[in-house]
C-alpha cells in the first residue's frame, strides 16, 4: 500500500452516515490513486468539511484519520449527496515562502 497524491480526482457519494463511502460512478479514484493504496481526501457535504487519509478499495474511500474537518475534526455524517475529491492538506507541506524560504509544517522525520 502506498500513498498516492494525484490532481483532478473528484466523484460524488451518496453514503449517509460516518462510514466507509462508496464513490459514484467515475474511475477517478480508480485510475488515479489505485486499488489498495492510501490518499488524501475532502468530503465537502453542504457547509461541512472532512480532510482525512483513506485508503481506497473496490469502488469506496475508507475514512482512516481525519486531519480536519467542521465536526471538530471528527467524521461529518453524510446526508444526501457529497463530493469527494483529492487534497493535500496544509499540515503536510513543504514550501517556499515569499522570501524563498522553505517553511516546514509539523513533524520532521530524516
Amino acid at each position: 500500500m502506498a500513498l498516492i497524491i494525484a490532481d483532478r480526482v473528484k466523484e460524488t457519494t451518496t453514503t449517509q452516515g460516518i462510514g466507509t463511502v462508496t464513490l459514484g460512478g467515475s474511475k477517478s479514484f480508480s485510475s488515479a490513486i489505485g486499488e489498495g493504496n492510501t490518499t488524501y481526501y475532502c468530503i465537502q457535504n453542504e457547509s461541512s468539511f472532512e480532510i482525512g487519509l483513506g485508503t481506497f478499495s473496490s469502488g469506496t474511500l475508507s475514512r482512516d484519520t481525519v486531519i480536519k474537518s467542521s465536526n471538530s475534526d471528527g467524521k461529518i455524517s453524510i446526508t444526501g449527496v457529497a463530493l469527494v475529491f483529492s487534497v493535500v492538506p496544509s499540515s503536510k507541506l513543504i514550501y517556499k515562502d515569499a522570501n524563498g524560504d522553505f517553511v516546514l509544517t509539523g513533524d520532521v522525520n530524516i
